[in-house]
């Protein structure tokens, strides 16, 4: 057994906050490769190089139907994905994540690192659920390179009592090109959700931007650590980045760390969050209804993950995700 060290703050602050970055104990030093499914479209093929599956999507080819993966771990595994977009192509990929109870007498872990290559001008769209009950960690580490004009999005959801740990690095390399986050959460109990972002700014014109949604319940323990890092030579390079957090219980555990990083003048970076509980005036409104406290929270909370899968284009993955809540 070994200690992981992951979702590290590009800059760091005071070690006494404990956000600089996450140590996982107990991490296994081998794991075996979990056999997933697949439903790929149309000419995007697969191949393997060492222990890496690499999916290749076709310049100027744009698939009409999302690639779906799903990966049901019932094993502690790990699984190392790449994908490659050629020039101008376009693809939407869903990854469903579904994590079990506890295998045996073994706590379960899954790991996946996913790298994607989106050439220039490429579009690739991103779909994620990770759901996960208590006595599951699952670490999710994510690499994304952009070059000219290309522009990748992800929707991210996380629901459950599990423990997430969720890296992402967005490097922005090209002219214009762009990184746009959607994400949502509920976590509940003593479930725990851990969020590095970093959007890194080195082509000019580029932008990024991260918007996050959710809700926190009884015991829950989430950081989000929220970066835009300005290169050298980004000249004007926007980035955002946004958090709205409901806490329902006293009893949750919330830190949110926004961070902007500039080496350049001729940029723009905002970032800001939102905290708390449901204002009196609101709750008054709607208790002399006929509401009760807990319902009126519970409508909220769902309220905010029914927007996020609203948006979502794939009506296969929405009447999923709906089927799950």
């Amino acid at each position: 057994m070994s200690n992981l060290v992951m979702n590290q703050l590009p800059g760091r602050t005071f070690e006494w906050l404990g956000v600089n970055e996450a140590v996982l104990s107990g991490m296994e030093e081998s794991y075996e490769a979990l056999h997933y499914k697949t439903e790929l479209t149309g000419k995007i093929d697969c191949a393997q190089n060492g222990g890496t599956d690499i999916y290749q999507i076709p310049g100027n080819y744009k698939a009409e139907q999302p690639v779906y993966f799903w990966l049901a771990y019932d094993r502690s595994a790990r699984n190392q994905i790449e994908i490659r977009a050629g020039k101008g192509s376009e693809a939407t990929i869903v990854m469903d994540h579904s994590a079990l109870h506890q295998h045996g007498e073994k706590e379960l872990q899954g790991l996946l690192s996913t790298k994607i290559v989106a050439e220039d001008h490429a579009k690739v769209k991103l779909i994620e659920i990770q759901k996960a009950h208590a006595g599951v960690r699952f670490v999710n580490e994510l690499h994304v390179e952009c070059m000219e004009g290309a522009e990748f999005e992800i929707t991210q959801l996380f629901l459950g009592e599990g423990a997430f740990y969720q890296d992402l690095h967005c490097d922005l390399k090209g002219y214009g090109s762009g990184f746009q986050a959607d994400t949502a959460y509920l976590i509940g109990k003593q479930g725990k959700l851990d969020i590095n972002y970093v959007a890194t700014h080195y082509g000019k014109k580029s932008s990024s931007d991260m918007k996050l949604n959710g809700v926190l319940r009884e015991q829950a323990d989430k950081i989000f650590r929220g970066t835009i890092d300005f290169k050298h030579g980004c000249v004007g390079a926007v980035g955002t980045e946004k958090e709205d957090v409901l806490l329902m219980d006293p009893t949750v555990d919330n830190k949110t760390v926004p961070l902007i990083l500039c080496q350049e003048e001729n940029v723009s970076g905002t970032h800001g969050a939102t905290i708390g509980r449901l204002g009196k005036e609101l709750l008054f409104y709607l208790e002399s209804r006929g509401m009760t406290k807990t319902e009126v929270y519970e409508m909220m909370a769902r309220a905010r993950i029914d927007a996020l899968v609203k948006r979502i284009a794939d009506e296969r993955t929405r009447s999923a995700i709906w089927a799950e809540i």
